[in-house]
């Protein structure tokens, strides 16, 4: 009679380690033996300087700010301490405004969208921006949302037409 054997089992979930990698792009420059002239091959089109951050880390920039609230200084912090490299807060800030342009048409649309609903909830929360307490409105309708910021926070969903109602609660009052 065989012994049967008994079998446990364990797993470990972990991430592997993260590290930047850097590609160096290297263009070909030839002189043309007839004119003289200099021909310089392309670079990929999102290489635009010497040394720069690729679009992985502008998005990782992007995500921890936007949607993570993250401030400036602790993206950098993130960032040397995960990958052992530091992007400038002007970096992570011109991350984001180059994020901004990307979406403004689709913002649009969101907006319109909004505009024209039979019915849209509105909200506001707070949020520090710069050290100071900003109220940033919320327009919200069928999973659709937009929040405003900033110098656009007193200009909400103007042009909807339509009546609104403010609800006040006592203990807002």
């Amino acid at each position: 009679m065989s012994k049967r054997m008994t079998i446990r089992s364990g797993r470990s979930f972990d991430i592997p380690p993260v590290k930047i990698e850097v590609t160096e792009h290297q263009a070909e420059i030839k002189t043309c033996p007839h004119c003289n002239s200099h021909n310089m091959a392309l670079f990929p089109p999102d290489v635009t300087a010497p040394v720069q951050y690729g679009n992985r880390v502008r998005a990782m920039a992007v995500y921890q700010t936007n949607y993570q609230f993250v401030p400036l200084e602790r993206v950098g912090d993130f960032f040397e301490d995960i990958f052992g490299h530091r992007p400038t807060e002007a970096f992570i800030l011109q991350a984001n405004a180059r994020c901004a342009e990307n979406v403004k048409p689709a913002n649009e649309v969101i907006k319109e969208l909004l505009i024209n609903a039979h019915m849209v909830n509105f909200d506001e929360t707070g949020l520090q921006v710069e050290g100071k307490l900003k109220l940033a409105p919320c327009c919200q309708h069928s999973g659709i949302n937009i929040l405003y910021c900033a110098s656009e926070a007193r200009k909400g969903c103007d042009g909807r037409d339509g009546n609104f109602t403010r609800i006040r609660w006592s203990c807002y009052a």
